[in-house]
């Protein structure tokens, strides 16, 4: 692709048939791509070093005023749109059979053309092949672009990546020109230092979207994030993995020339995303982050019948309020506002009719029930292809292999995500990993059957008792009280339920859903410590004043019992129901006041009731006190043994101390709070 060019000093440039003043948006797209051969015409303020690495540049706005009155965007909320593209596709080190990956080079080279024409990009920086550096993605993100996105106001962001890819332990890596294997993490890029790039910009871009295309690329989004709502102008940054840190990145040649994540963004953009899922509020012009994403998880789950789904995170930490959003091309074409444009090949070398599908990853994985290893280069299926092309609903639910009676443990990579089909079979739970805390999960179809429950409870963990207090050691001087045990430590507060949000498109009910949300138990109160042994007594002998023994210490008090957990928010939403009439469908939250304050709740009564979601818990009780600590004895007792006078016995005995008082038992915990949830 030519690099061009377009300089205007307020004096809007034409390219193409209309007059570009680019939205202010920065595309950080990732790829595997051959190289881009022109120079800019007009030099960005960068190093000379940095200069070849511009395929597009523009030093204004180049999105025309008649583009966004068509798509409904505010002019003066509108502003530039840079793009970072960087990607690999020759890997000479790796062994022949993996060392060219086409699909990457034309996802490269369709992307940069489509943001060039089609959504009037201002800036497009290209990385390939063994320009893909640490060096070279810090200078354009830490420094170049984060100037840039501070000096314009209402900017996008979006970053993207194809390529080979592979998982170790819990993380994800792409390969670069230099590695040897398919799992050389001694020459490839953690996805995770490329996460921390993007969120040095994240404050400065108003609009951001990262687009991962690698194998086993879903630990980049492995973590908690926020919301995915849309405010038009609020901003929001976010991003897609071609699928989980367990699945491949397929290319498809019946679906096009480069990576089916890419293609299927290039379709989603063609007015398919709107029509699946308008957009109610502010504009119709334009596709958001959740269209999009709920597009392609769509889309590519089916083609691939879920052997690669999608996954998405939020990377602003706070929760963004809006999103990246992209131009509806289909809109713009009508209008005659831009070209038609075609995702057609762009490379020297296009695949094989004959293929079937391109794994972007290790050649030991196999394909349906067919013993057919994958190479990094085309292969066909041939007789698993009607397999791929056509899944069936069962074979499209989650969570995997659900069985009447069955069970299912939510992982942490899997707490925030989008689900094609959640089927919850009768006496089926659904359960979490003792990590997670949060669960968002947007549904675009749930079904569920009599007996099944989604358990929000706490893990079963005894919590131990607090601290013991400190028994005083040693004994103070003769006639002197001892010193008191120390306190004893406060248990520990019991963890409150899980909180679930969840968005349900489709819901086809059957029998009674029952979402436990009790609290967990708090820990006991340590005991309190020993008090001291009171001061001996004094004879009384050769002038000395007769002291009788000291009283003994008071037992330390015994600590609080730990608060119990509260109960579990809830938040459901339902766009529609199948089967039933929808008034039929009923979201009940029991009242707590009911049942007992505290402790761990009972199934529901849903013997008679079809199409009901029961909220019900009860709060986890407060811990025991912990018990006073042991009163310390009086000091000792002056008698004749003891008391002489030049060795003989005294006339008198010297009083034993008087013993302490035990400790106090600590307070017990309050129980957690017990509300009705949010719905």
């Amino acid at each position: 692709m030519p690099v061009t060019i377009v300089q205007s000093s307020r004096n809007y440039a034409l390219t193409g048939m209309v007059t570009r003043i680019s939205a202010v948006s920065l595309l950080l797209l990732i790829l595997i791509s051959p190289s881009w051969g022109q120079e800019p015409l007009v030099r960005p303020e960068v190093d000379e070093p940095h200069q070849k690495f511009f395929a597009h540049f523009n030093d204004s706005r180049s999105v025309p005023i008649p583009v966004l009155n068509q798509l409904s965007l505010d002019p003066t909320k509108v502003g530039r749109s840079f793009a970072l593209i960087a990607g690999i596709s020759t890997y000479p080190k790796l062994p022949a059979e993996y060392r060219d990956l086409q699909p990457a080079s034309e996802d490269i080279g369709k992307l940069a053309d489509y943001l060039e024409k089609v959504e009037y990009f201002d800036e497009i920086v290209v990385l390939k092949n063994e320009d893909v550096t640490d060096d070279n993605l810090a200078y354009f993100l830490q420094g170049y672009f984060a100037d840039r996105l501070q000096k314009y106001p209402n900017s996008r962001l979006l970053i993207a990546y194809s390529g080979h890819g592979f998982k170790w332990g819990t993380s994800s890596f792409a390969l670069s020109t230099n590695s040897t294997s398919l799992t050389d993490k001694y020459h490839s890029l953690n996805l995770y230092n490329l996460r921390n790039y993007i969120e040095f910009d994240q404050p400065y871009a108003h609009y951001v979207l990262a687009l991962l295309n690698t194998c086993n690329s879903g630990a980049f989004v492995n973590r908690p994030f926020g919301g995915n709502g849309f405010d038009l102008y609020a901003g929001g940054a976010h991003a897609i993995t071609a699928g989980t840190i367990d699945q491949l990145a397929w290319s498809y040649p019946d679906v096009g020339s480069g990576s089916l994540l890419f293609e299927k963004l290039f379709a989603a953009l063609d007015g398919r995303a709107n029509r699946i899922e308008p957009l109610a509020s502010q504009t119709t012009g334009i596709v958001t982050f959740t269209q999009l994403f709920r597009y392609l998880s769509t889309q590519i789950a089916d083609k691939t019948n879920r052997r690669q789904t999608p996954d998405w995170g939020d990377l602003d930490p706070a929760g963004s309020r809006g999103s990246f959003y992209f131009f509806d091309r289909a809109q713009l074409v009508d209008n005659h506002l831009v070209a038609p444009w075609q995702s057609t090949p762009l490379g020297s070398t296009p695949l094989s009719s004959a293929s079937s599908a391109l794994a972007f990853a290790k050649s030991d994985l196999r394909v349906a029930a067919a013993d057919i290893r994958i190479p990094a280069q085309n292969f066909s299926i041939n007789a698993q292809i009607a397999s791929l092309e056509s899944p069936s609903s069962e074979d499209l639910s989650w969570p995997p292999n659900a069985v009447e009676g069955g069970s299912y443990i939510v992982r942490p990579d899997e707490q925030t995500r989008q689900i094609h089909y959640l089927k919850l079979p009768r006496n089926f739970t659904l359960s979490f990993d003792a990590a997670i805390q949060d669960i968002h999960w947007t549904v675009d179809k749930m079904e569920f059957e009599t007996g099944s429950t989604i358990d929000l409870s706490p893990p079963h963990i005894i919590n131990g008792p607090g601290p013991a207090g400190v028994d005083v050691p040693g004994q103070p001087e003769p006639g002197v009280s001892g010193k008191p045990g120390g306190k004893g430590g406060n248990g520990a507060d019991g963890r409150n339920g899980r909180n679930l949000t969840l968005e349900i498109l489709e819901l086809e009910p059957h029998g009674l859903l029952w979402v436990k949300t009790d609290g967990a138990s708090g820990g006991p109160g340590g005991r309190g410590g020993n008090g001291q042994i009171g001061g001996p007594a004094n004879c009384g002998i050769l002038g000395i004043q007769r002291t009788q023994g000291g009283q003994g210490g008071l037992g330390g008090p015994g600590g609080e019992g730990g608060k119990g957990g509260s109960i579990s928010v809830v938040k459901i939403s339902i766009d529609k129901v199948s089967g039933r009439d929808s008034s039929k469908v009923v979201i009940r939250p029991e009242n707590p006041l009911s049942v007992p304050e505290c402790g761990s709740s009972e199934r529901p009564n849903g013997l008679f009731d079809d199409g009901v979601i029961a909220i019900f818990g009860r709060p986890g009780c407060g811990g025991l006190g912990g018990g006073g600590g042991a009163a310390g004895p009086g000091g000792d007792e002056g008698t004749t043994s003891k008391c002489r006078v030049l060795g003989f016995p005294a006339l008198r005995n010297t009083p034993r101390g008087i013993a302490g008082t035990p400790g106090l038992k600590g307070k017990p915990g309050d129980p957690g709070h017990s509300f009705n949830p949010l719905i």
